[in-house]
């Protein structure tokens, strides 16, 4: 399914949440409504589909009520550390040893295929932020993902490089920037994705290629880092990181930085002139110089103002030092694509080489023109100049759907990759954001950096290869769900890489549909029926399990009369499953929209709508529908304002609880609702805010709740889940971990030992309690035996 963006103040809007404005008032759950409006084109369970990476933008800033603040970061931060202090870095071990056996990562370290409509042979991982190339070795690269963290590889060489994940033991595994200092061995790393949520606004150092790291330093009001250079021509490394709260500068090799330049910094560049710095002030896009590393800056002269009407802008220089540089620029207010610019004297004055008016030698019906960064110009963004072209002539742009190559400074250009293999052309995965040169066997090799992972190509651009993501784990997950009659079988929706089906017991996940892959389902009691969801309310059944290949899907939404409409349902397609002993015929399920939940009986073949809540929204987000374990008549759904929803009698009629009055100092936000019993339940909270109070307890059907979260950190709690095995025993999926309570609520601990601090998306336990899987986004599928 293809859809047509044409929502530019929204686009401007969704650019602008990364000012890192503080929030001097508590924010509301209800404090953010999105106004995006995408129209949907053709769709069906067979028809290929994209992400929609404006649309996770604003269904972030939906559910938590606007922009997360620079005191939310703090106030993870501070949680993250009291976290390690008492547990060791990964919950090793340090005054206390986590309950619980080691946690083991199951991937998904790879595919065998991928499915979007076509069907192709590759693999992939993650969104990729940056390469870092060592300057003395073809063997060592590293890889930075946008929430997995730094990546390692020592035998680059080899056909599938054995790679090492370098930052889960910090406190964050969201990606900004990194680079190399003077001595390689040196890494500089900002935390916090600009696109995706994560603690960040800190610089961390390692002097041992990411074995150890320093602890974090705050830059001032950041919540993101967007670039990361370092100037290597003094004896001294110093260090500029670009954020969201202007760029931070450090003149001691990362010990301290300073605040030199406001706006938000997007890319960074040493040239002849001096460093370039594209920055945005509002919507407006602008390049700075400066003659003094990074001390002072000026705005660029830029003779006959050629560099105007941009926003986001990525720049390129084929050797740092050079005098053509390359800036490939968005519109004003970053909703479209403006232009790609060069210059012939460090940066300081441009020439635009009409993309607009040109089409490549080679257009196809995915890119008839040179429009490269399509409908998401604020967000795929990549330009790279060969350095081994004396005259900087070759240069690769990347967009949504397309790479591009021009030999000849820009005056043609000819497409060089595809996002589904079509038209003769290599697979690179769609949303292209970084791109790097390096050495392959003595050869130039060329990188891109995708919402995929990375691809090499060894000819120059002729064809690429995928080989090489295998074994970096750092899917995005946004949900995940099993199958108690087969062990090994893991379903998950993956941001941009669709949904995935594990293949047999190891780290083999292939994508059996495709775009933004959300809620899945599978039946408990009986291996009947599995549901997978993209954006939208867009629901696929499917009858013949294991769902293993796309073709088995089956339309899922009939009866859910808002499907594809923004207004009334949400980005997030979130899906709910009865256990075995609720449903013994394994064919109920639940959904929800803006305002109305649904329930099915029939294996999604139909859905009806039970309850209304107009007009207050029903909450976005993964897990807000809850089910009694011991029947189908008693379940709830959450909604804004601290409500909550739930019925006694399987939906014939609901009672409303607003838990803000019933139980405050609730600050709402509700995300997560379980059920121990058929009286006993809770509820959880992604208030961003430090709030300790995160979940709550109700031991009477509901009418009276209590604080139930002693000894859980003062972090967003993602997924509550009941323990299959003992009822008073509870898991809460957190921001920065998983932890356990084992007394129904009156105390918690953190649980396992070696989960990363991140954030935990899902949670999952099979009827017989044998085994906790957890889902995060960024660092793949865990699990505990028992």
């Amino acid at each position: 399914m293809k859809w047509k963006l044409g929502v530019v103040a929204v686009i401007a809007a969704a650019a602008a949440t990364l000012a890192g404005q503080s929030q001097n008032a508590i924010p509301r759950d209800d404090g953010y409504v999105s106004t995006y409006r995408p129209t949907p084109s053709g769709g069906g369970p067979d028809n290929p589909t994209k992400d929609d990476a404006l649309a996770r933008l604003e269904d972030m800033r939906e559910r938590m009520g606007g922009d997360l603040s620079p005191e939310f970061m703090e106030a993870l931060m501070t949680a993250a550390d009291a976290h390690r202090a008492q547990y060791g870095p990964a919950g090793q071990g340090s005054i206390n040893v986590p309950v619980g056996g080691p946690w083991t990562n199951i991937g998904p370290y790879r595919s065998n295929w991928i499915q979007n409509g076509l069907r192709v042979t590759e693999s992939d991982t993650g969104r990729v932020r940056s390469f870092l190339i060592h300057p003395g070795s073809d063997e060592i690269v590293y890889v930075l993902t946008s929430s997995g963290g730094l990546w390692k590889t020592t035998d680059f060489t080899a056909p599938r490089p054995g790679w090492r994940p370098m930052t889960d033991s910090i406190l964050s595994t969201s990606g900004g920037g990194a680079a190399l200092g003077k001595n390689p061995e040196t890494i500089y790393l900002g935390t916090g994705d600009p696109f995706d949520p994560g603690v960040g606004g800190y610089a961390y150092k390692s002097i041992n290629g990411g074995e150890t790291w320093s602890n974090g330093i705050k830059l001032g009001a950041s919540t993101v880092v967007t670039d990361v250079k370092v100037d290597t021509t003094g004896a001294t490394d110093v260090i500029l990181m670009g954020t969201n709260a202007g760029l931070f500068r450090s003149t001691n090799a990362g010990a301290s930085y300073a605040p030199v330049l406001g706006g938000v910094t997007w890319s960074l560049q040493r040239t002849s002139a001096g460093w370039l710095a594209a920055l945005t002030s509002g919507p407006t896009g602008l390049i700075a110089f400066s003659t003094n590393q990074g001390a002072t800056w000026a705005l660029i002269p830029n003779g006959g103002a050629v560099y105007s009407g941009a926003g986001r802008t990525t720049l390129a220089v084929g050797t740092p030092g050079d005098n053509i540089v390359y800036a490939f620029a968005s519109t004003t207010g970053s909703a479209a694509q403006r232009d790609l610019f060069r210059s012939v004297d460090g940066g300081l004055n441009w020439t635009a080489l009409g993309l607009p008016t040109k089409t490549p030698v080679n257009p196809n019906p995915d890119q008839t023109d040179m429009n490269i960064m399509a409908g998401q110009a604020f967000y795929n963004q990549m330009v790279l100049v060969d350095p081994n072209d004396a005259s900087r002539n070759t240069v690769y742009i990347g967009g949504q759907l397309s790479a591009a190559k021009s030999t000849d400074g820009g005056a043609t250009w000819r497409i060089i990759t595809n996002w589904l293999a079509q038209f003769g052309l290599p697979y690179a995965h769609a949303d292209h954001h970084a791109a790097a040169f390096t050495t392959l066997n003595g050869a130039p090799a060329l990188l891109l950096g995708t919402d995929g992972g990375l691809f090499l190509s060894a000819d120059g651009g002729v064809r690429f290869s995928s080989q090489k993501n295998d074994g970096i784990s750092s899917y995005l997950i946004y949900a995940m769900t099993g199958n108690p009659q087969h062990a090994d079988d893991v379903l998950i929706g993956l941001q941009d890489d669709g949904t995935r089906f594990r293949t047999g017991s190891g780290g083999t996940y292939n994508q059996v549909f495709g775009g933004d892959g959300f809620g899945v389902a599978w039946s408990q009691a009986a291996d009947l029926v599995s549901l997978g969801s993209v954006y939208y309310s867009f629901i696929i059944r499917n009858v013949r399990n294991p769902s293993n290949t796309q073709s088995k899907w089956l339309v899922g939404w009939t009866g859910i009369s808002e499907f594809f409409n923004p207004l009334l349902t949400y980005f997030n397609t979130a899906l709910a499953t009865p256990r075995a002993s609720a449903d013994p015929a394994g064919l109920t399920f639940f959904h929800r929209t803006r305002f109305k939940l649904y329930r099915t009986t029939n294996g999604a073949a139909s859905w009806k709508s039970l309850l209304d809540t107009t007009p207050v929204l029903l909450r976005a987000g993964s897990h807000p529908i809850g089910i009694s374990p011991a029947d189908l008549s008693h379940f709830g759904v959450l909604g804004n304002g601290g409500n909550l929803w739930f019925t006694n009698d399987g939906g014939a009629s609901f009672n409303n609880r607003v838990l803000t009055v019933l139980a405050a100092p609730w600050p709402g936000f509700n995300s997560t609702l379980a059920y121990a019993n058929n009286t006993t339940m809770y509820v959880g909270n992604e208030a961003p805010i430090g709030t300790p109070m995160r979940v709550i307890k109700s031991a009477d059907g509901g009418t009276t709740w209590t604080n139930a979260s002693a000894g859980l950190p003062a972090v967003p709690v993602t997924k509550l889940l009941v323990s299959t095995r003992d009822p008073n025993t509870m898991y809460a999926g957190t921001w920065i971990g998983v932890y356990e309570t084992t007394n129904g609520g009156a105390s918690w601990h953190l649980y396992g030992q070696g989960l990363p601090v991140v954030n935990v998306s899902d949670l999952y336990m099979p009827t017989d309690g044998s085994y906790l899987r957890v889902s995060t986004y960024g660092r793949g599928v865990w699990e505990v035996r028992f």
